[in-house]
């Protein structure tokens, strides 16, 4: 027998192992979901505990690792890889990003862009194939926010109540990073306080908004102060539609109007000067500058914001580099960013990077907001307004949930179908989605023969 019929036997036996293997364990496929739920809650509850401690960061890895081997463990024995326009733009953006680096001679490379975007890739393709696993994923990452803010509020007990005086957060690590990850919570809650059908399920998270909103507010973040209004806005004109947008207006008018009011009380005095003076930097007024103290942070982060739209416009097409304003901005020396995910890109990958990365995400919202898909809307946003002040691609690891937002939001067609594994011919349960919203669909599922 030649050597290539003996590997073509050796082949058709280990196919014929895993067939009845798998038929052995029907169950298999429900076990290993329900063990990447787990280590997706582990995994982002580790994230603001975890990652930001030199002792302990390495948990949060080696989460992301298990959860990795899983997802390529259900792609091996249940599902097919399915390539479409938004893998593909996140393939072109990690080459695009290479050709930048090599341009540099590669003294600006950092690895941590193209691990977090394999990680969405993943995530994303997993949900993807996975639809009925969407919904627990959320859920996931809800209660592991919301275990977050009672560790959170154990930690700082009572202090959470100077509404800023006393920045809140560092104990877990930087506080910029803990007051976005504790803004997810938020948008959850606000979520569910708005279209929760249940009246208990409203109050339920009324309250845990009330105490995400409190830990946002103790941690004296300027962008935590932008989002928490705006995702009130955007849940307010979901609610009420296109129908009755005159009352949307109305109730967000009120809210500012309140929100005013509420900066020039004693309690919130420290929040109302921060929320000034960063008015004051961006739009230099005779009146609020000569009222308010001069906001140094916020005007030091529009130069380097300009700086980097420099940058930009030196090397438009390919930028400097991943990390490229750090080492040719001038500002940083080689340490910390530009404070702004869109300049900062725009600088490091130039316009194709930059193009190849946030087209998905602007896609996706114009698909989730046209599709009435209510969660993937405010979470969408959300990101885009805490991308002015950090770098969502190289900002630890709270970006890869967006994954699960465009697996939820867009309904792209598949261009390429890579089956990996053709001899799998096995029934699996497909999730048919009977309405376009989160916590309203009714699912049914039906076999099929892949």
């Amino acid at each position: 027998m030649s050597i290539a019929n003996m590997l073509k036997q050796k082949k058709t036996n280990i196919k014929e192992q895993v067939r009845c293997f798998l038929d052995k364990h029907p169950k298999l496929q429900n076990i290993i979901d329900i063990a990447i739920a787990v280590t997706f809650f582990a995994l982002f509850f580790s994230i603001p505990t975890m990652s930001f401690n030199s002792r302990l960061y390495f948990i949060t890895w080696g989460l992301s690792i298990i959860l990795l081997l899983l997802i390529a463990t259900t792609f091996i024995l249940f599902n097919k890889i399915r390539i479409d326009l938004i893998i593909i733009s996140y393939i072109l953006f990690c080459i695009s990003a290479l050709i930048s680096c090599a341009f540099t001679g590669f003294i600006t490379f950092n690895y941590t862009y193209f691990l977090l975007t394999f990680f969405i890739i993943a995530i994303y393709e997993y949900a993807k194939c996975n639809r009925r696993m969407i919904k627990i994923l959320l859920y996931s990452m809800y209660f592991a926010n919301i275990a977050f803010l009672f560790l959170f509020c154990l930690v700082y007990n009572k202090a959470i109540f100077d509404f800023g005086s006393t920045r809140l957060g560092g104990f877990f690590g930087d506080i910029n990073d803990i007051a976005i990850l504790n803004g997810i919570g938020s948008a959850f809650a606000f979520y569910f306080a708005f279209f929760a059908k249940r009246h208990y399920m409203k109050i339920i998270n009324i309250v845990l908004l009330l105490f995400f909103s409190l830990a946002i507010l103790s941690s004296g973040s300027k962008i935590a102060y932008l989002f928490i209004p705006i995702v009130l806005f955007v849940c307010i004109f979901l609610k009420f539609g296109l129908k009755k947008i005159w009352i949307s207006f109305l109730l967000v008018l009120s809210v500012v109007l309140i929100i005013v009011l509420l900066i020039f009380l004693p309690p919130f005095q420290f929040i109302g000067e921060k929320i000034i003076s960063m008015i004051g930097a961006i739009i230099p007024l005779p009146g609020i500058s000569d009222v308010s103290p001069t906001d140094y942070s916020t005007l030091n982060r529009l130069n380097m914001i300009s700086v980097a739209l420099e940058m930009f416009m030196r090397k438009p097409l390919f930028g400097f580099g991943i990390n490229g304003f750090q080492y040719f901005g001038g500002l940083t020396d080689g340490m910390g960013w530009s404070h702004n995910h869109f300049a900062e890109m725009l600088s490091g990958t130039g316009i194709l990077g930059f193009a190849f990365y946030n087209v998905p995400i602007f896609y996706c919202l114009y698909s989730a907001i046209k599709d009435k898909k209510r969660i993937s809307t405010i979470f969408l946003i959300f990101y885009i307004v805490s991308m002015i002040s950090i770098v969502l691609c190289s900002e630890k690891l709270f970006a890869f949930p967006i994954g699960i937002f465009f697996a939820y939001s867009s309904k792209l067609k598949d261009l390429l179908i890579i089956d990996l594994f053709p001899h799998l011919k096995r029934k699996i349960g497909v999730v048919e989605e009977n309405s376009d919203d989160f916590i309203d669909e009714k699912v049914t599922c039906r076999r099929i023969s892949i």
